[in-house]
């Protein structure tokens, strides 16, 4: 069984007024036989853990056992696992008398037994004042993946841990209180593969607290906002029909005006003041003297779902900002005028205009990204025509998956300055997923994907697409994850009459599922000589609904001695003539056809 064990020694060897650590142990041994779960909690009552200043309460004993685990889909996640989950609980205290700066983190350890690999693993972070059924987790990537969540090695705690990953940031007013619940699972990417069965995972929580007051600058500086913030202004944020960002403090008055504290310091430096509307709605005006500093972007505009316009975002002063996660993402936002941003020194711009179905115009013109290394799901689900990239300088960064995914209104996107020599994701770049995509032509022509490992859902679901030019630089000797990866779940799929892959080297592809599913219009499929599928071990629905392919050569090349499963792989070619096989098509593992 597991224990929880508080951080005590640290407490006695670093005697540190402006910092401190606390650990909170939840070890998580997850034996994978993919049967149901099992949960069990040994001790009662309550670890408390106390500082001078700082506590944290471990609610829930000594944490969580999960027996025979096995891999939860989506259906299941939400209809089963969460009604019936019971999470582990624990609070942490400001009882200091200015502003607290904390950190949850989740560190992988070694296993005496078989190592479960951390990319199989699925964590979810919940507000803990809140039903988790009911409730949106408070930060989540992809699917809730462990792994997606920002890698923070440099900053590990635990000596002996294998990583250390950042779950979430937030900030603890003076005598301020948050509940959390933390939930573990193996997500529903896990294969049923002999690395995977029978082995254990274990973890840590550790939350690192700081008192430091130069940690959110000086005078004048926004608080950091929370994804599912609930004080100040942002309590009201899907009431807000109008945001005012002003250069001066200037309080407003009038009945039902709501003033709120929005500084960093809490000196009243920057104000909110909400306006009623006489339909209950407000118009929020954000002020402070000289503009206001912004030193993390994260969340800042978040979630202002009727809200159509920012005015004064010139007065917004950017250029500390390291972060722009989710800045404007699932508002109302017709139009943004971001010429006046100082993006030098931010590194994640993760999603920060994702959700805007009614965008119209975004001005990128002056926007600096040569620090950038996390553009995952940046336009995902924006509603604007046009992009004008120009002024991007993409060269360091990483992650590039979803970055332009289900956008409906999109025509053409110019690419041809994108260095992509560092992108090792490129999973649901261009995806549409709901068939109702305008693109006609994607010119990649430029893309170097040397380092690429994920081309997932790259071109999935582009339902208007009839020209794909990925020239000679798309190499794909590193890629490990091609499944969608031209197909749709839509059966309006790709509009392409010929796909040519004769170039890829597919030697470290492990899932070709749904590959080439719905693309009625293919009429002939090269694959090549170096499509290598020695390592694959899914190809389900590979070439389901291929209704116009007359001839399919899968040549002696086709290896498929460890593929487990195969169903609806040849599904729905009704008008095929020839299907060759070859001498490797081996189905001695298929578990499923």
């Amino acid at each position: 069984m597991t224990k929880i064990h508080s951080g005590g020694g640290l407490f006695k060897s670093k005697k540190v007024k402006l910092s401190l650590l606390v650990i909170l142990l939840i070890t998580l041994i997850i034996g994978t036989t993919f049967a149901f779960w099992v949960l069990t909690k040994k001790q009662e009552g309550s670890n408390l853990v106390n500082s001078a200043c700082f506590n944290v309460t471990f609610e829930d004993g000594d944490g969580i056992s999960l027996t025979d685990a096995y891999p939860l889909s989506k259906e299941e996640l939400y209809n089963k696992f969460f009604p019936t989950a019971e999470p582990y609980t624990f609070t942490v205290t400001n009882t200091c008398n200015n502003l607290a700066s904390a950190t949850i983190n989740l560190e992988s350890l070694p296993v005496e037994s078989k190592q479960l690999d951390d990319k199989y693993i699925g964590v979810i972070l919940y507000d803990g004042s809140k039903d988790i059924v009911k409730n949106m987790p408070i930060y989540s990537r992809n699917d809730y993946k462990l792994v997606n969540h920002p890698l923070n090695n440099e900053n590990k705690v635990i000596e002996e841990a294998l990583n250390a990953y950042d779950l979430y940031d937030f900030t603890l007013k003076e005598n301020e209180t948050r509940k959390f619940k933390l939930l573990v699972f193996m997500h529903e990417d896990t294969p049923a593969l002999e690395e995977t069965m029978n082995a254990e995972w274990q973890g840590k929580i550790t939350i690192s607290v700081s008192y430091k007051n130069d940690v959110f600058a000086d005078s004048g500086t926004l608080r950091r906002i929370e994804y599912y913030d609930n004080t100040g202004m942002w309590e009201q944020k899907g009431n807000i029909t109008k945001i005012v960002i002003e250069n001066k403090l200037e309080p407003k008055t009038g009945d039902g005006v709501i003033e709120n504290d929005e500084s960093a310091l809490q000196d009243k430096s920057v104000m909110s003041y909400l306006v009623p509307n006489d339909d209950g709605t407000y118009i929020g005006y954000l002020q402070g003297n000289g503009g206001i500093k912004i030193n993390s972007g994260w969340c800042t505009f978040h979630g202002f779902s009727k809200a159509t316009t920012i005015e004064g975002l010139k007065n917004l002063d950017t250029r500390n900002a390291t972060d722009m996660t989710h800045m404007f993402s699932n508002s109302g936002f017709t139009e943004l005028d971001l010429s006046s941003f100082d993006t030098s020194n931010v590194i994640s711009m993760n999603s920060m205009f994702g959700g805007l179905p009614n965008i119209i115009e975004i001005d990128l013109s002056n926007f600096d990204t040569k620090n950038v290394i996390d553009m995952d799901g940046m336009f995902n689900e924006c509603g604007a025509p046009k992009l004008d990239l120009s002024s991007f300088d993409t060269s360091n960064v990483q992650n590039m998956s979803n970055m332009f995914r289900r956008m409906p209104n999109i025509t053409e996107i110019d690419l041809n300055n994108f260095n992509t020599s560092n992108v090792n994701n490129m999973g649901g770049i261009f995806e549409s997923y709901y068939g109702n995509s305008k693109l006609q032509k994607i010119d990649i022509s430029t893309f170097d994907t040397s380092q690429v490992k994920e081309m997932s859902r790259m071109f999935s679901g582009l339902n208007s697409l009839t020209t794909l030019i990925l020239g000679e630089n798309f190499v794909t000797n590193k890629v490990e994850n091609m499944s969608e990866m031209f197909g749709s779940y839509s059966t309006n799929g790709l509009k392409i009459t010929e796909l040519d892959l004769s170039n890829f080297d597919t030697s470290q592809v492990n899932n070709m599922t749904a590959m080439f599913r719905n693309m009625p219009n293919l009429t002939k499929l090269n694959l090549g000589d170096n499509f290598d599928t020695s390592n694959v071990e899914h190809m389900e629905s590979m070439f389901y609904g291929l209704s116009n392919l007359e001839t399919l050569d899968l040549g002696n090349k086709f290896n498929t001695s460890k593929v487990k499963s195969m169903n609806t792989m040849f599904y729905g070619l009704s008008n095929l003539e020839t299907l060759d096989l070859g001498n490797k098509f081996n189905t001695s593992k298929v578990k499923s056809m």
